[in-house]
């Protein structure tokens, strides 16, 4: 990184200039003659060749030697599993999620009754609400009886799970979800193994 002069063109009307200028790269999506990007504060204000970027720049620019590196737009975050980041499913339900499992029974019901779904599909539930930190399949087999229900956890890590979902994926047993937590009595959790077998509507 280097701070400087960027050698301004002079021009006729009041121009924009870049408080950071990303030069020497390639601009993703490619495009002819695109090496560079002038940012200023949160706002990409041209993208272009290294000459045409440098026109935009001045003193107080700080300019970035991308040496022939990508140039692209991101998503940077500390943790957040891509494969496992989605919008919420169509049809599901996204709880604001209670802190009491009173509340917890109230959402997952109410959601139920008012959906016909196939599925019962939602995410969003806190391990506090539950005595112990996790709910049983027993709990959800009494909210949702008549059919299948999956609803993740509010970090996606951990899916709650009924008797019906297990049976509907072919699942029996926590052997059988290969989780790599070991749930005692009765509480029965499965992730990945039933979100990959479950029948989409």
């Amino acid at each position: 990184m280097s701070r400087g002069n960027c050698g301004i063109r002079a021009r006729m009307l009041p121009v924009e200039r870049a408080s950071l200028a990303v030069i020497g790269g390639a601009v993703w999506p490619p495009r002819a003659r695109t090496t560079a990007v002038a940012v200023l504060n949160d706002r990409i204000i041209a993208v272009g060749s290294d000459e045409e970027v440098r026109s935009l720049c001045d003193r107080n620019t700080r300019i970035v030697e991308a040496r022939g590196g990508s140039i692209l737009p991101l998503f940077n975050d500390a943790h957040v599993p891509l494969p496992e980041w989605r919008p919420a499913e169509s049809g599901s339900s996204t709880c604001h999620p209670p802190r009491r499992l009173a509340d917890v029974e109230r959402q997952v019901t109410g959601y139920a009754a008012t959906h016909s779904d196939a599925w019962v599909v939602g995410r969003g539930w806190y391990y506090s609400a539950f005595p112990g930190g996790l709910p049983t399949v027993e709990l959800l087999d009494r909210l949702v009886p008549d059919r299948p229900a999956y609803i993740e956890s509010f970090d996606t890590h951990t899916a709650w799970v009924n008797s019906r979902a297990f049976k509907s994926t072919g699942i029996s047993t926590w052997r059988d979800a290969r989780s790599p937590q070991r749930v005692g009595d009765g509480r029965l959790l499965a992730s990945s193994a039933v979100a990959r077998r479950r029948a989409r509507p």
